[in-house]
Order: C-alpha cells, then structure tokens, then sequence
C-alpha cells in the first residue's frame, strides 16, 4: 500500500480571487463609460455651439437691403449654412445633436434661431458657449427649471 504524502495541488482561482477580479473590471467599466457619456455631451454641446455660431456668420451674407424678414429655416438650407446638421437639405425638419428641432425666423431688425429638446443635462453648458458668440439680444434665453428646454436665441445686427 502507497501512501501520498504530497498535499494536493491547489488549481484554478479561488472565489475570493474571481470576486476580486470581477470588482476590479466593474469599477474600470463604470468609469471609461462614464467618461465617455461626458466626452458626448460635451461633444453635442460644442457642435450645437459652433452650428449657431456658423448661422450666424452666414446670416451676414444672407441680408437683404438691412432686413431679416426672409430669413427662414429654408433660405438657411439652400445656402447651406447648416450642412453640418441632421435635416440639412431643403424642406427638412432641422434637427439639433439631441434630435429637437432647430427652426430659424427673421423680421426687420432682427432674426432668431430655435433650439427645441436641449437635454436639461446640456442645457446650461450650451447656452454659456452660445453666449459667448456675441450680439445677442436681451433678454437671454434660460434653460428650464426640469426637463428639456427650447431656448429662443435672438440675433441683431
């Protein structure tokens, strides 16, 4: 009769180590994804920011004799100020990065441009880079106390 006296070898991990591993990998997911919902919001923020920035520039050659009153969404597309954005061909609905409606409207002495559906998370943010743009008419748009805002952006001269 033989006897063994070599202890049994130990294989694979045991159940603290997986546990520990599984804790490892979860709070590594949390914070990558984490951080990239950041970076597309900040994205969507500053791509909103420079499409009014870009409508505006246009709008100085889009003038016609000192007025604003032919300024619509339409005109915008056809001159292709807005190619950047979802809905950039003529009769379409102009979309923003969060999927709301941007609609633009002249009269005489001024001209407006609307974002509908910004996400109350962006809000904020948007509007402070949007206001940095200059030439802005009181009052300033204010986002909504809860929920999505539509902030009304009025433009001069």
């Amino acid at each position: 009769m033989s006897t063994n006296s070599d202890p049994i070898k130990q294989r694979g991990f045991g159940l603290i180590e997986v546990i520990i591993v599984v804790g490892i990998i979860g709070v590594l997911y949390s914070i990558t994804f984490g951080r990239k919902d950041t970076a597309e919001t900040r994205y969507s923020e500053s791509t909103e920011a420079s499409n009014v920035a870009g409508i505006r520039a246009c709008a100085a050659n889009l003038q016609e004799n000192g007025s604003f009153a032919a300024f619509d969404t339409e005109m915008f597309q056809r001159a292709k100020c807005v190619s950047g954005m979802s809905g950039a061909q003529p009769g379409s609905t102009l979309r923003n990065s969060w999927g709301g409606a941007v609609t633009i409207a002249g009269t005489t002495d001024s001209w407006s441009v609307t974002y509908a559906d910004v996400p109350e998370a962006s809000c904020q943010a948007f509007l402070n880079q949007v206001r940095l743009t200059g030439n802005l008419l009181a009052p300033l748009p204010t986002c909504a106390s809860s929920g999505p805002s539509t902030l009304v952006f009025t433009f001069n001269r």
